[in-house]
Parts: C-alpha cells; structure tokens; sequence
C-alpha cells in the first residue's frame, strides 16, 4: 500500500510539474492542478510536523527509560525507606513513560488517518484531471 501512495504522489508531482513549466497542459485543469499542488504540499507539511513529533517522544522515552534505570533499586538498601522511596519513584516514571508511549502510538494512528484523507482527496483530483483531460481531447499520456 505504502508503494501505491508514493506512486500516487510521485504522478500528481509530474502533472503539476508539468503545468509550472507549461508543458501542454489544458487551461481547464488548472483549478484542479491547483488544488493537487496545495494537497501534495498539505502531505509534506504533516509528514514533517510527524516527524518533529515522533522525535520529541523518542527523546521522551529514552529520558524516562535512563531515569527510571538510574533509580531502579539494584543494591540492597541499609535503609528501607530510601528502597520504598526509589520503588515509588520508578513506579512513577513508568507510569509516564507509558503514557507517553500511549500518545505516540495515538499520534501515529491520527497521522495515518490525516495521510489516508490526503491521499484519497489526492486520487480524486487525478481522477478529476483524467477525465478533464479526456473530455477536451487531451488524453495521449494520461496515467
């Protein structure tokens, strides 16, 4: 599936690659260019709004995980309460931890359902242009 976005992403470029440089394209199908340039630049921005994100929260973990090892009782303690102390405080840690890997994973989940919107309005607008394109008689490289 991912291979078929690309692909989708990789002809809708060509078409309005096509259409910066002039290159035969109808004066019908601008609208429709237009709206596949502003969709493509849409997908870009939210794969790198991604991206930031899904960094912050590897940095998060691996924060959580180093401090939740470097309290991890590993001696016995002359003191119990210092021990009962330092448990509660990884009990703590992990339970944030948790909850931020819960968010990256609802992270994730949102992203791909925004991707899945693109990428359908994306096919609409190549569909929309085929068929604009066919309807003028300008059909010979239509993918």
């Amino acid at each position: 599936m991912i291979r078929r976005r690309e692909d989708l992403e990789r002809i809708c470029r060509g078409i309005v690659r096509e259409a910066k440089q002039g290159e035969g394209i109808d004066p019908s199908c601008d609208s429709v260019v237009r709206e596949m340039a502003l969709t493509l630049d849409h997908i870009q921005r939210l794969r790198q709004r991604n991206h930031q994100a899904q960094t912050i929260f590897v940095q998060r973990e691996c924060e959580l995980s180093s401090e939740i090892m470097g309290l991890h009782p590993n001696v016995h303690y002359a003191n119990p309460a210092d021990w009962l102390e330092r448990k509660k405080m990884v009990f703590g840690l992990m339970a944030t931890l948790a909850r931020v890997e819960n968010r990256r994973a609802q992270a994730d989940t949102d992203h791909e359902k925004q991707m899945m919107v693109l990428h359908n309005r994306l096919l609409e607008l190549l569909n929309a242009h085929a068929q604009l394109r066919q309807y003028n008689g300008n059909s010979e490289d239509t993918p």
